[in-house]
């Protein structure tokens, strides 16, 4: 709810970079697969990040330079991504949307009510470590050298896309095998 998803809507298509997102993997397996339940649905937040990190090394692959997108968590994703820099010549770009906690526990619960989030994510608004891990602030970054650039978006209608894209524009040039995530 911290407004990455549109973010990297966004940068794709005004970067014309192809898009790699944790959740478009995700909301496919919920929609093709008969299951439900929390414990279903962080099975497949599990896979749908393999997949992605197995889709972004074929782009690396190919030394086509794209946006990843995800709730990375430093803990999980430096290894993965430091291993990806040491198969693959790569600079890391991390944009990080941070946004006020209640804020985003506002709009966290928003999008489950209205229904805007595909109903086969798991419901963590009451749960006490995600709660906790919300309210305790930014995750820090993945331990990765490159450029690093925070996004506040606890005000969206405030938030300079087109400013991000320029900088990120002047970031990529010149090299082919860059990553956004």
């Amino acid at each position: 709810a911290t407004g990455k998803t549109t973010l990297a809507e966004y940068l794709s298509r005004e970067l014309s970079l192809p898009l790699v997102s944790k959740d478009q993997f995700k909301e496919t397996l919920l929609d093709s697969l008969e299951s439900s339940g929390n414990e279903w649905s962080r099975q497949l937040s599990a896979l749908s990040m393999r997949l992605l990190y197995m889709q972004v090394e074929n782009l690396l692959r190919a030394g086509v330079a794209h946006i990843a997108e995800a709730n990375f968590h430093p803990a999980l994703a430096s290894q993965e991504w430091q291993n990806l820099c040491h198969r693959y010549p790569l600079r890391l770009i991390q944009v990080r949307c941070e946004t006020e906690p209640d804020v985003l526990l506002g709009r966290y619960e928003q999008r489950i009510t209205n229904g805007e989030r595909h109903p086969g994510h798991h419901d963590q608004s009451h749960d006490p470590k995600f709660l906790e891990m919300v309210r305790s602030g930014s995750i820090g970054w993945i331990e990765v050298e490159g450029p690093r650039i925070s996004i506040n978006t606890t005000w969206l209608e405030s938030v300079d896309y087109r400013l991000l894209a320029d900088e990120l524009k002047l970031q990529l040039a010149g090299n082919q095998r860059d990553e956004l995530i």
